[in-house]
């Protein structure tokens, strides 16, 4: 794993459990219309969408994400 993805790993192991977009995109260093282009490609970490339509993101997920080598562009 790269040294930048380690380094995303750590900033997120210190937000709360679950992320809304805004910060997932700041976590990962992309704006959020980025995240959201790799959400509807299916291509983005694992999110859930609550009942009221608000995405949210495991922190667990985002980290599993990173972790498999798809760090953002």
């Amino acid at each position: 794993m790269s040294s930048y993805a380690e380094t995303l790993i750590s900033r997120l192991q210190k937000c709360p459990a679950y992320l809304s977009p805004a910060q997932v995109a700041q976590a990962l260093e992309m704006s959020k219309g980025a995240l959201a282009l790799r959400r509807m490609r299916g291509c983005a970490p694992t999110f859930e969408k609550v009942p009221t339509g608000k995405i949210i993101y495991p922190r667990d997920g985002v980290i599993a994400w990173l972790r498999t080598g798809r760090t953002p562009d």
